[in-house]
């Protein structure tokens, strides 16, 4: 048989059966193609549980969290029960990202950040708004004042402010009704008389029902007026001070240095049909959609460069980053790699684009998939599963050897 070419170019799915060229093979199953094309089977597995209610799995710090029907539960590994974490609200596919020592959860109805094994929504939220009222004493010079308030929790994390409205003061005040919370600060925001920029004024424990502000503001501009927690959605991700979630057809991004809170008239970017997949790499981002891929270039989200680097549709949810020295090629930093209707893509930092698998595999642009990086007996692969959009009983398993 030593005149039967090794499959060292892999899988070819488009040329015909006589016209495979030497160093392709059609299909491959339960197999790995070394460098050399020698074949090695793969170790088999077992089923756990064969539910079809499972929505995403990510292990982080030792745990290993998986979505199960409308919850993020914590998988025990020896016994493969499941605890509830926290409702995601829908039974929809999850996604994850680890950023700043925390993992981040996104699914279409809630965003969570958990912090040593808790889950808390991402931001922070007033749970009711005090009431302002003039208050007899102070030393507030007479006129017509604007009043904001946040709150802060006991990281130091802040809330977007919100107005209370203008009052016309002639010395002070009052705060009524405000809501007791435990571990928490409040924060008064009040302008100079008839001025309209907001001043810290007053921080004080929320522990108590009212508080009065006597004194003219001191303190730093507010920062978080009109802003809002981030969204949910389908997709999320971080890189330098900023979250990003994609929903829908929009790439929401934080505002610099707050990742959990977004300008709702500014911080987004509208692209056509539901966004497929999301990754930041060095010098800006890829992004696909019903066109194809953009690269945004530039570090600064409200300033990006766009432009189109690929036509080929990619699989949604495909998408991951995998370091340059682990792909084929001359690139260095970090590199997203995606499935497309052409097969595998790399996305380079600076935007370049190149194929893996150039002019050897077809694939329908309505596919989902989920992809892994992994190195096993030391070849390095991209194994996606995929399936059709929505879900259904149909799918197919792709892989490539990296090396």
């Amino acid at each position: 048989m030593s005149d039967i070419p090794l499959p060292i170019l892999g899988i070819d799915l488009l040329a015909d059966e006589t016209q495979l060229r030497a160093g392709a093979v059609r299909s491959a199953v339960n197999v790995d193609i070394g460098n050399s094309g020698a074949f090695k089977r793969r170790d088999g597995y077992t089923v756990v549980d064969s539910t079809d209610s499972f929505t995403g799995i990510h292990a982080f710090n030792g745990v290993v969290y998986v979505g199960m029907g409308t919850n993020l539960c914590r998988l025990n590994t020896t016994t493969y029960a499941l605890t509830v974490i926290c409702g995601m609200g829908t039974e929809a596919p999850i996604e994850f990202t680890e950023y700043n020592g925390d993992l981040y959860v996104c699914g279409p109805r809630a965003l969570w950040r958990i912090t040593g094994g808790v889950a808390k929504p991402v931001g922070v939220q007033i749970p009711s708004l005090p009431t302002a009222v003039p208050h007899a004493s102070g030393t507030l010079t007479p006129g017509r004042y604007g009043v904001a308030i946040s709150i802060v929790d006991a990281s130091g994390e802040e809330s977007p402010a919100v107005m209370l409205g203008y009052l016309n003061l002639t010395a002070g005040l009052r705060l009524e009704a405000l809501p007791v919370v435990a571990d928490h600060k409040w924060r008064v925001y009040v302008t100079p008389p008839d001025g309209d920029v907001l001043y810290l004024a007053e921080e004080f424990d929320a522990m108590l029902s009212q508080y009065a502000v006597t004194v003219y503001p001191g303190g730093a501009p507010c920062q978080t007026l009109n802003l809002h927690p981030m969204p949910p959605g389908d997709f999320v991700c971080a890189k330098a001070g900023r979250l990003y979630v994609a929903a829908g057809d929009t790439l929401w991004f934080s505002e610099a240095l707050r990742p959990h809170l977004t300008s709702p008239r500014h911080n987004f970017v509208r692209f056509v049909g539901r966004i497929r997949f999301v990754e930041l790499v060095e010098g800006g981002a890829f992004v696909g959609d019903d066109r194809g891929v953009w690269w945004m270039a530039g570090t600064d989200p409200s300033g990006w460069a766009q432009s189109l680097v690929s036509s080929s549709l990619a699989v949604r949810r495909s998408s991951l980053i995998v370091p340059a020295e682990d792909l084929p090629g001359d690139s260095s930093g970090d590199c997203a790699v995606w499935l497309s209707t052409q097969g595998y893509m790399v996305g380079a930092p600076g935007g370049s684009v190149r194929p893996l698998q150039p002019g050897r595999i077809k694939l329908s642009p309505d596919l989902e998939g989920r992809s892994v990086f992994i190195t096993r007996d030391g070849i390095k692969q991209v194994i996606t599963l995929t399936a059709a959009s929505p879900a259904t009983s149909f799918g197919v398993a792709l892989d490539t050897s990296t090396q």
